[in-house]
């Protein structure tokens, strides 16, 4: 409901923003309480994710080779049917290359 507010004041950017924001925090906490295999496992996990930039363009709707994630647009804004369009996103190809760098270099035990 509070992401809905943000979106309607907002608009859909800042409504992500604030979005990613709660769940970082979410995850931050969780991640403090898993045991240390419970974080090798999804440290894995997520590594192996952000290495396939098809499972991210088909899963997460984010395509990082093009720069490209994918929106999905309805009624509440304004639509009369909702459907997906994808959109450029500027810093996408860069922060990926980056990301995908720093995990490449570090073992399991390090971004646990």
């Amino acid at each position: 409901m509070k992401t809905q507010r943000v979106k309607e004041k907002h608009g859909p950017k800042q409504a992500e923003t604030f979005q990613a924001s709660i769940t970082h925090d979410y995850f931050d906490r969780l991640w403090d309480e898993f045991p240390a295999e419970y974080r090798r496992a999804v440290a894995e996990a997520f590594r192996q994710i952000l290495l396939d930039p098809e499972f991210l363009r088909n899963w997460a709707g984010v395509n990082v080779v093009d720069g490209l994630v994918k929106l999905r647009y309805g009624r509440t804004e304004g639509q009369l049917f909702e459907f997906d369009r994808w959109e450029r996103e500027p810093t996408l190809v860069r922060d990926y290359k980056k990301l995908r760098a720093y995990v490449e270099t570090k073992s399991i035990e390090e971004l646990t």
